[in-house]
């Protein structure tokens, strides 16, 4: 591990930078006309918005079970309170701790108990080979497979599902960073992630401010069984069926509510602004792509350990919600590439980091493959605003700089 050091310039720190690693990304126009419509319509809760905005998902991942949620973490709540078993005889969900801490408390929130997985240290992602070594007890009691396409990146999936099938384990795919990327399909194609046929049994998508399609702050499920959609559409709100909801003259029809939900609905201000973002979707999707193109000139794919800098090998239908290569040192490329105004960073902190999980660690872990990747990885900018030049200069510094 590098010493951390404690003092930095402010602008070091928060910049502002002339190239910066996230930014909203919002048509304004169109988003103002979607929000005026919404607005004169009186309707701002949950509405026909919503309902635009989920059509338009359905499109995107190619499934016609989808969700619109309130954030990525009730998507996985979501997703994983579905997975859980009655009586509760399934409580541990077998994960990846290189994520956002989203993920984890998820799991925790539903009740259920993490069990970290060693990672891949040339992907980031979880490591279909670390999951043969878990105890025989923990296949048995696990309840889901939780999976983080790191960056977009879904080249481990095939390894999950053969596991996952083989021990009848239901997949939940973290799919924050994945909108648009393509996977392993089940008829042995290839698959939206998100789609009919892709792997997943729950599929859940972050429209937070610096997705790729945002609505503020919001989230979703796509679903492989069309009974959990069912079940989801009533959940979301308390629980109440609300298309089975009547006029009445007293004002409220008589509906009943079988199962205690949660409000985790999708409201029409955001779904606005999210059908406002996803009319910029393709063409910013494509430019990522390009953009990671040219850096892939300029970096090796990593094949061993110990060659800085490198990129991480990426599945070909990535996303690149993130760019991650691996550099010798990140405090001293963090530095250097910050004076340049070129925003860096780790991005997410392993989460056995925090004494939330100690009481399912024992503290830190030792992974071999999440030690090292976690103390190499750092991201750079990729976002549609980075020009072919930008992209360049990017390289060539983070080549100087994370020798």
């Amino acid at each position: 591990m590098h010493s951390e050091r404690k003092e930095y310039p402010v602008e070091i720190l928060r910049g502002p930078f002339k190239y910066s690693l996230f930014k909203p990304f919002v048509p304004k126009k169109k988003a103002l006309e979607l929000l005026e419509e919404c607005f004169d319509s009186g309707w701002i809760g949950e509405g026909p918005k919503v309902k635009e905005f989920e059509r338009h998902i359905c499109e995107v991942v190619d499934n016609k079970y989808f969700t619109a949620l309130n954030s990525g973490t009730s998507a996985l709540e979501m997703a994983l309170t579905f997975c859980k078993t009655i009586p509760q005889e399934k409580d541990i969900v077998i994960t990846t701790p290189m994520t956002c801490m989203a993920t984890t408390i998820a799991i925790l929130n539903v009740g259920l108990k993490p069990y970290f997985v060693d990672i891949d240290p040339f992907t980031g992602l979880l490591s279909p080979l670390a999951l043969e070594g878990i105890p025989g007890n923990i296949k048995e009691k696990a309840a889901a497979l939780v999976t983080v396409h790191w960056g977009g990146n879904t080249i481990n999936i095939v390894g999950l599902s053969e596991f996952a099938n083989k021990h009848g384990i239901m997949i939940v795919e973290d799919a924050a960073h994945a909108l648009g990327s393509t996977t392993h399909a089940l008829d042995g194609d290839s698959a939206i992630v998100g789609g009919w046929n892709a792997p997943g049994d729950f599929t859940c998508f972050s429209f937070q401010a610096i997705k790729h399609v945002t609505t503020g702050d919001g989230g979703g499920v796509s679903f492989k069984h069309k009974k959990h959609w069912e079940r989801s559409k009533p959940f979301k709100w308390f629980g109440i069926p609300r298309d089975e909801r009547k006029e009445h003259i007293l004002g409220h029809s008589s509906y009943d509510i079988i199962e205690a939900g949660r409000k985790w609905q999708m409201n029409d201000i955001a779904a606005s602004i999210g059908i406002a973002s996803l009319s910029d979707f393709k063409r910013n999707l494509e430019r990522r792509r390009k953009v990671a193109a040219i850096y892939d000139d300029y970096f090796p794919v990593i094949t061993k350990k110990g060659d800085f800098p490198v990129s991480v090998i990426t599945s070909p239908g990535s996303s690149y919600w993130l760019y991650t290569i691996l550099v010798r040192d990140p405090y001293h490329f963090s530095e250097s590439m910050r004076a340049q105004e070129i925003e860096v960073s780790n991005v997410h902190v392993r989460n056995d980091n925090y004494s939330v999980t100690d009481g399912f660690t024992g503290g830190r872990l030792k992974m071999p493959g999440l030690d090292y990747f976690s103390e190499h990885a750092m991201c750079i900018p990729i976002g549609p605003w980075i020009t072919d030049d930008d992209a360049s200069f990017i390289a060539k510094k983070a080549l100087q700089f994370g020798k």
